[in-house]
């Protein structure tokens, strides 16, 4: 898991210089990541779809990544402000794709919920363990 936090960081690092903008992206993680496990690259088709689909790349906290590790339950939220001239769409083929990975890493222990309004996309993940 720390290697994946470490990418992740690496990843909105470089788009922060990309965008010229410090504070463009809130990203937290809570709890404790030791001795914890998740398959690779799990959360990086979310915060790549977050950075491409945002409405302004200017706007300070334009995305917001949060990563919650409790006991039994890993939760991943990963927010972004888009326009009224982006189409989003919370069923897209990538997210299908997601969906069936997920299904078959974690059968009967996650919940995928992506929302799509109020210029707010959002997806909430939930691992048990």
């Amino acid at each position: 898991m720390t290697k994946e936090i470490e990418y992740i960081e690496k990843y909105i690092a470089l788009q922060k210089i990309r965008t010229s903008n410090a504070n463009f992206v809130n990203f937290t993680v809570h709890g404790n990541l030791s001795n914890k496990t998740i398959a690779p690259m799990l959360f990086i088709p979310f915060i790549e779809n977050a950075f491409k689909y945002v409405s302004n790349k200017k706007t300070e906290h334009a995305i917001t990544i949060r990563i919650t590790c409790e006991e039994h339950e890993l939760r991943f939220e990963c927010e972004n402000q888009f326009g009224t001239t982006t189409t989003l769409s919370s069923n897209g083929l990538g997210n299908d794709l997601i969906e069936k990975r997920l299904a078959l890493l974690y059968p009967k222990k996650h919940t995928l919920v992506i929302s799509n309004q109020d210029h707010l996309y959002q997806v909430n993940l939930v691992i048990k363990k």
